[in-house]
C-alpha cells in the first residue's frame, strides 16, 4: 500500500492546479482519482507508488485539457490520459529520472 504524499497543487503550463486527497469524494465517483474543472482529487491510498503515479498523472492530462480549452470528446480524452498515464509510469528513462 502507498499512502498518497501530503500534496496541495501541482503546477501545469504555469496554472497552479489545486490538488485534495479526499477518498470520499473518489469513493462517491467510484474513481481512483478525479479532476473537476481544474481541481484534482486523490485517494488516500493506493496499491503502490506506481499506482498513484499513474492516477495522477492520468488526471493532470484532464487539467491540462481544462487549461487549454480542448473540445475532446469524453472517450478520446479517457484513452489518451490512460495511454499518456501508462507512458509516463512504464518508461524506464522517465522512472528512473536518467535522460
Amino acid at each position: 500500500m502507498f499512502k498518497t504524499p501530503y500534496i496541495t497543487e501541482v503546477n501545469i503550463l504555469g496554472t497552479k492546479v489545486p490538488v485534495t486527497v479526499s477518498e470520499w469524494k473518489c469513493n462517491q465517483e467510484e474513481a481512483d482519482g478525479l479532476c473537476i474543472d481544474t481541481h484534482i482529487y486523490l485517494k488516500e491510498v493506493y496499491d503502490d507508488y506506481e499506482h498513484f503515479r499513474r492516477c495522477l498523472t492520468h488526471e493532470c492530462f484532464h487539467a491540462l485539457c481544462e487549461i487549454l480549452g480542448c473540445q475532446l470528446d469524453i472517450h478520446m480524452e479517457e484513452t489518451l490520459a490512460h495511454c499518456v498515464s501508462l507512458f509516463f509510469t512504464q518508461n524506464q528513462l522517465v522512472t528512473s529520472g536518467e535522460t
